[in-house]
């Protein structure tokens, strides 16, 4: 069982890195709004990538890994969409992404409840400190449902995801 754990640990420092390299270094989305197309249409071929390989394994020890590396890879990319819908000026907020984010409030929740039995299992810190994980998780996750609904009550019904094809144009 360790080595699942250490396997999904390792998938996951991978994954992070490959979407920090992708937004950080390669796309700058201040001054070209195709690269927030490009940067949403990679992030969701990742997360279909992952859920066509885990509808194939089964419920296997490589599945356990492959299914917690769909889950955290469609957090990333909803709470990415959520935020980044917010805080770039030259993308108009879009009620469809509020609803994206609250759709991954659920992955998020598979990710971080199958940390919290990690650490339970593995006895790494007291339950006192389990508790307070446990209450920063709530609040993670509540902020995360605050911030879809805040987003689809301001937003507008505009898909702001631009088709490969006007990335051209």
């Amino acid at each position: 069982m360790k080595s699942v754990e250490f396997k999904v640990l390792i998938a996951l420092v991978m994954l992070g890195v490959i979407y920090l390299i992708m937004d950080a270094v390669v796309l700058d989305y201040q001054d070209n709004i195709t690269h927030y197309s490009i940067a949403f249409y990679y992030k969701f071929a990742i997360c279909a990538f992952l859920l066509i390989s885990i509808t194939s394994l089964g419920y296997s020890e490589k599945g356990v890994v492959e299914s917690t590396m769909f889950h955290f890879s469609v957090s990333v990319l909803c709470l990415w969409f959520g935020l980044s819908n917010l805080l770039l000026s030259n993308v108009e907020l879009s009620k469809y992404v509020g609803l994206i984010v609250f759709i991954g409030c659920f992955s998020l929740f598979n990710v971080l409840s199958d940390a919290l039995e990690m650490l339970r299992e593995k006895q790494v810190f007291d339950m006192g400190t389990l508790r307070i994980i446990q209450k920063v998780v709530n609040v993670l996750l509540f902020s995360t449902i605050c911030l879809s609904i805040y987003i689809v009550v301001s937003g507008k019904w505009t898909w702001v995801i631009q088709s490969p094809f006007d990335w051209g144009h």
